[in-house]
């Protein structure tokens, strides 16, 4: 046999080798790693504290639309520490129009101190409302697994505008 014969029949040997071994023939021999990973709503938060906004309301829609928009200004979060993603949601409910919002913030290591939690707005049709005032109530939660921990909660007045 020549060197090249050689080369070859090893490599060759050495692949089947590999492949036996790491397969199921073999048990317990595993090549590869699998990254820890933490899915999305996976892992905790613990907030110091939490500040939610006195300030909502619904407001009449501009250029003639039909809706009122939900304006609520931003929470302050101080974040003492977060491991994995967990999520935090700002949550607003108006039981007399049986609505409720939610914004998700997704949170992960390294977010930690003073955070600000955005609302993402949503409507109401022009014709649900008939007050001028809405009781409602403000909610900071983090969501974890299947665990949902309210951090703050606030009873608001929604004031209609417009």
């Amino acid at each position: 046999m020549n060197a090249e014969s050689v080369a070859v029949y090893g490599v060759t040997a050495l692949i089947v080798a590999t492949a036996l071994a790491s397969g199921p023939l073999v048990g317990g021999v595993d090549f590869t790693q699998s990254p820890e990973t933490t899915g999305l709503g996976e892992g905790s938060a613990t907030v110091e504290n939490a500040t939610l906004p006195d300030d909502v309301a619904f407001e009449g829609g501009r250029f003639g639309t039909e809706v009122y928009r939900l304006s609520v200004p931003p929470a302050t979060v101080d974040l003492a520490s977060v491991t994995g993603r967990p999520v935090l949601a700002y949550r607003v409910v108006v039981p007399a129009l049986d609505y409720a919002r939610v914004s998700s913030t997704i949170l992960s290591p390294g977010s930690e101190g003073r955070f600000s939690v955005e609302f993402e707005g949503g409507t109401v049709e022009r014709e649900r409302i008939d007050r001028e005032r809405y009781d409602g109530r403000l909610e900071l939660l983090v969501r974890s697994g299947a665990d949902d921990r309210t951090v703050a909660a606030k009873r608001v007045a929604i004031e209609v505008v417009g």
